[in-house]
């Protein structure tokens, strides 16, 4: 009889763990609202970095969702990329590691089905459904993709696993900006400080828009940026299908031909242009203006163990921390100081002072200069 007991409770959680997942779309038209679960659904994707099988990182990123108003009982779909095992020093951004470090990365993915799609979650509030490893590795564009194929609502925000979100604002109103403008593909979150300068020194005038200081807005982008950004889940799965080989980011494929496309039209280019011919688009919230990044990459490096950064042969302590200690469960940034200057520096201390830092981009190919 002690085996059918056991069948039972494994039977009982599993309905549970169903329910939960169904629990958005039964949910009273009030709490729906402000939600927005009926209509987004948030897909984060991860893969094999030195930390783990700590999963500090990514709760960070997951706890950051607190700071938008809109994303509390949003579904959450987790997406562990595959991995290839080699012997030797590990290319962590091509995903091939030794044995040690696929273990390492295999209890981590065991640690978040068990943190966050279990009963009495450490996310409560919301549908969690962890997908993975994948059988190989696709990066970042395919394993999106396998994500994609589980989201029900028509938008979905994308988001990296070392993201954060650094300032609120209401994803109501992400939302209504695809609504007033059916022509919008894809709206982002600011990284650096003023991107509409930044635009204009990188590209040139054309590339010059207004901004409002009192409404919410967009702002053109020029990159389909692998950085956290709303799209509808349909046209995002489509275009990966059709632009992104596996084992490509979106942004270093796809996102580099979009630039290229739009340089070549930048003696017709308009902000109408823009909207009616790419729809890709950066939020602009007037709570921040353009000052300050709404998201944040959080270095890695900064959750790995003393003993483990000796074994890999890195330095046994950051330069900062000698300055800095980390509290507990405060996320540490890579940050440029308005002087150039690099340094890290935990996202609380960031809040209320954005506007003199910049983001040090993720180490994966990009676009050219």
């Amino acid at each position: 009889m002690q085996p059918r007991r056991g069948f039972s409770g494994v039977l009982l959680v599993s309905l549970l763990i169903h329910l939960h997942w169904s629990l958005c779309w039964v949910a009273p038209a009030s709490r729906a609202s402000s939600s927005n679960c009926h209509r987004l659904t948030i897909v984060l994707v991860t893969s094999p970095i030195p930390s783990h099988p700590s999963t500090e990182l990514i709760d960070q990123v997951i706890q950051s969702f607190d700071l938008v108003e809109g994303l509390e009982a949003c579904p959450l779909i987790i997406v562990a990329d595959g991995f290839q095992i080699r012997e030797g020093k590990p290319a962590w951004n091509q995903g091939r590691i030794d044995e040690s470090s696929g273990d390492r990365y295999l209890r981590y993915i065991d640690a978040l089905k068990s943190k966050y799609e279990s009963a009495g979650s450490a996310d409560a509030r919301r549908a969690v459904k962890v997908i993975g490893p994948l059988t190989k590795r696709v990066n970042f564009g395919h394993a999106l993709l396998a994500g994609l194929s589980e989201v029900r609502t028509e938008f979905v925000l994308v988001v990296q696993h070392d993201r954060v979100f650094a300032e609120p604002f209401a994803m109501d109103e992400v939302l209504r900006l695809f609504d007033a403008h059916h022509k919008i593909r894809y709206v982002g979150f600011q990284t650096v400080p003023d991107y509409v300068t930044y635009a204009v020194s990188k590209y040139g005038g054309w590339a010059r828009c207004k901004v409002s200081d009192q409404t919410t807005g967009l702002i053109p982008c020029f990159i389909w940026y692998d950085s956290t950004h709303v799209c509808r889940a349909q046209d995002v799965a489509a275009l990966i299908e059709k632009e992104v080989k596996p084992g490509e980011f979106i942004e270093s494929s796809f996102g580099c031909r979009l630039l290229a496309s739009i340089q070549q039209k930048k003696d017709e280019w308009s902000f109408a242009y823009h909207m009616e011919n790419y729809g890709v688009f950066l939020y602009y919230e007037p709570t921040v203006r353009t000052e300050g990044p709404l998201v944040r990459h959080v270095s890695g490096r900064s959750f790995v163990s003393r003993e483990d950064r000796i074994k890999m042969g890195w330095p046994a302590e950051r330069p900062s921390v000698s300055r800095r200690i980390r509290r507990e469960n405060t996320a540490i940034l890579d940050v440029l100081s308005s002087d150039g200057s690099k340094r890290e520096a935990p996202l609380h201390l960031l809040r209320g002072d954005s506007a003199s830092y910049c983001l040090v981009l993720a180490s994966h190919p990009t676009c050219p200069n």
